[in-house]
């Protein structure tokens, strides 16, 4: 059985203590012998100016974990190598003591094709060492060749411990350029550059401690009530590779990511095809001129193996792997979440319950079965992660990146979601990102922290949206308006967004969304008091976010727009936003309206009243309560009506069906050129 640590990111308060002695209740189990994999992006690095030249590898034969999306070359290890660690009730001691270090044969050389400068590495080694990082000190391993300084930073790589196997691996680091090895390049803009991944497998001895116990196994069936995987840490967003040249191609971008279990259930964390794993997507925004807009999503990466550290509170049940412990912790780092072989379309999945399914997947290459046919082969440069133009880059903003854990039946989904800010600068065609330090990641979507108004809404037993509005005062008595909705959570999409304008002159129409085809815009008109925007492919799904605007001559009130949902029936939010408003002061009889015969009985009304007026000739007509503000609260007409008399009853209910309170209200008819408006009061 496996028993694992994901290395990376260790609380001060789990830091592993870089000694040689164990606790008394441990194992200490040492190297033999093994093998380290590096997989260098090497288009990535000649983007950069580096080349990997001069490789004399000594392979063993070992399987690497990795489906390689670049070069592998394999490593053997020496003799000298004497590397421990603690094992503790059969599973890797995740805060316990490492030491010694692996020492390998062959060699490998970087040049720096600037300066033609080549740095050799010649039976390197690797060591562990700790990182200051904003959640405190982290331990990673180092690469340098032996007797030299390190040069190279291996972060958010796994501890895997296999009992059985008496086997240990490090699987799924990233191989970073330090600030040591960036200046002697004269490139210090290069320091944490991620430019490949690798991994470690030893064989283990037991060679000192007593036995120290098995260990216990997932929590029975029953025996837990509340699940919830949170988004604990999000770091080290990175250029991958492009597709197409600058300024005009599409950039390939991935970032590290940490879970945590935060709640008293151990989660399960099964490889595909098995479907019980969680899932994760990337999302990277640009707030300009008060405006924000998401730029760029990446397909679903999914999740293949939990280990089982304490990055975030302390690990009480390390796994097999098979799921991820409640208190642990699992990093998958830059050249993970990039890995092709197990990104697949974020459609797949159903947000809501948190689940896959693998018959037709992608995976199964779209046949009706569970059997994986579909490799990392055959993909383009960018497919599947976080995509993003040059010309998104280029706008002057300021930038953030996101992530989101999709997880089966998770009761505390706001946790799911975190965002960090981030700079970068280009050089010819490709982008070094750096997302600072001492910034911990943010707790929920990024678009809460955006606009005058935030708005959840729900489709009932189908998840949530998010709807947030932001208005701005223009020169000339105008009036700039910025909606954006996120879906959530939710597994109806969003086809349609609607918001009142009354009669107020609309211009400056806009829209963005996040994807990459120019030609999928939805459409918008004004008609009937409203604008609205429809499409009929390029819906809203859940983990993006789209915009909307306008420009107007009215200026805001509170009032209610409606998001409409795909599926049976188009089933409509109605949700609070700011809207452009009308003047309750113009409250009376208007100009050829008296024909009209507005009125409402009875008033004051307690539980309904009737409004009745007089059309004489067929008419388009809307029927609209408002409050004291000039927020929209209801809409009780939209649509042609015929000539003659009409009436319509009004509950003193929005149109979600909650009582509005006690106050005066207005109601305003329209009737193809007429217009009236009259007051009324609630009593409740």
């Amino acid at each position: 059985m496996q028993f694992a640590l994901r290395l990376g990111a260790l609380a001060a308060a789990g830091a592993m203590c870089l000694a040689a002695s164990g606790s008394d209740a441990a194992e200490i189990w040492s190297v033999q012998d093994g093998q380290t994999s590096l997989l260098f992006n090497t288009e990535l690095m000649n983007e950069l100016g580096l080349t990997v030249t001069g490789v004399e590898e000594t392979p063993t034969g070992a399987v690497v974990l990795m489906d390689p999306d670049a070069p592998a070359w394999h490593f053997q290890m020496t003799p000298a190598s004497d590397f421990s660690f603690e094992v503790e009730k059969g599973a890797f001691h995740a805060t316990g003591p490492l030491s010694g270090h692996l020492a390998h044969l062959g060699t490998f050389s970087i040049r720096n094709n600037a300066t033609g400068e080549v740095f050799a590495f010649r039976d390197f080694d690797v060591v562990p060492a700790t990182q200051q990082t904003a959640i405190g000190p982290t331990t990673i391993f180092q690469l340098s060749e032996v007797g030299a300084a390190p040069l190279f930073d291996l972060v958010h790589g796994g501890i895997v411990y296999d009992r059985d196997s008496e086997t240990m691996r490090v699987i799924g680091f990233d191989i970073q350029i330090n600030s040591e090895f960036a200046q002697r390049l004269g490139r210090p803009e290069l320091d944490g550059q991620f430019i490949g991944a690798g991994e470690t497998m030893a064989n283990v001895l037991w060679t000192d401690g007593a036995y120290a116990g098995e260990n216990p196994g997932p929590n029975p069936e029953g025996t837990c009530d509340f699940r919830d995987v949170a988004l604990g840490i999000l770091s080290d967003i990175s250029y991958i590779n492009r597709d197409g040249v600058y300024p005009t191609g599409v950039v390939g971008l991935a970032m590290a990511t940490t879970s945590c279990n935060l709640g008293n259930c151990d989660v399960e964390w099964h490889a595909p095809m098995q479907e019980d794993h969680p899932g994760i997507a990337m999302h990277l925004y640009r707030e300009t001129a008060g405006v924000l807009e998401q730029i760029g999503v990446s397909d679903i990466k999914h999740g293949f193996f939990a280990l089982s550290s304490s990055q975030c509170t302390p690990c009480q049940n390390p796994s097999n792997g098979s799921f991820l412990g409640v208190g642990c912790s699992d990093t998958y780092g830059v050249g993970n979440n990039s890995d092709r072989n197990w990104l697949a379309p974020r459609d797949e999945w159903q947000a809501y319950p948190g689940t896959w399914t693998c018959n037709g997947s992608h995976f199964s290459g779209g046949q009706n079965d569970c059997v994986r046919r579909h490799g990392s082969s055959g993909h383009g440069p960018t497919d599947h992660r976080l995509q993003v133009t040059d010309a998104e880059l280029d706008i002057a903003g300021n930038y953030f990146f996101e992530g989101l854990y999709v997880v089966r039946g998770d009761q505390n989904r706001i946790n799911n979601y975190g965002w960090r800010p981030c700079t970068f600068n280009r050089s010819g065609n490709s982008y070094n990102f750096s997302d600072g330090s001492g910034y911990p990641v943010i707790e929920g979507p990024k678009i809460l922290t955006w606009g005058d108004m935030q708005s959840w809404g729900e489709f009932p037993g189908n998840g949530q949206i998010i709807v947030s509005s932001k208005v701005t005062s223009m020169p000339g008595n105008l009036w700039a308006y910025e909606y954006a909705i996120l879906n959530f959570d939710s597994d109806i999409d969003v086809q349609s967004f609607s918001v009142p304008v009354g009669t107020s002159t609309i211009s400056n129409i806009g829209f963005h969304d996040p994807n990459l085809n120019d030609l999928d815009s939805w459409d918008a008109t004004v008609a009937d008091g409203k604008i609205t925007w429809t499409t009929t492919a390029n819906v809203i799904t859940y983990g993006e976010m789209y915009n909307f605007r306008f420009t107007s001559d009215a200026e805001p009130a509170d009032g209610v727009a409606d998001a409409t949902g795909t599926g049976p029936g188009s089933p409509v939010i109605s949700v609070d936003a700011r809207i452009p408003g009308f003047d309750p002061a113009s409250v009376g009889e208007l100009a050829g309206a008296a024909g009209l015969q507005l009125r409402n009985a009875p008033n004051p009304l307690s539980a309904s009243t009737t409004i009745s007026f007089q059309l004489s000739e067929t008419a388009e007509t809307s029927l609209d309560i408002y409050d004291a503000s000039g927020r929209q609260v209801r809409s009780l007409v939209s649509g042609d009506l015929a000539a003659g008399a009409h009436s319509f009853e009004w509950n003193g209910t929005r149109a979600d069906g909650v009582k509005v309170p006690s106050g005066v209200y207005y109601y305003r008819l329209r009737a193809g050129q007429l217009q009236d408006v009259r007051s009324l009061r609630v009593l409740n």
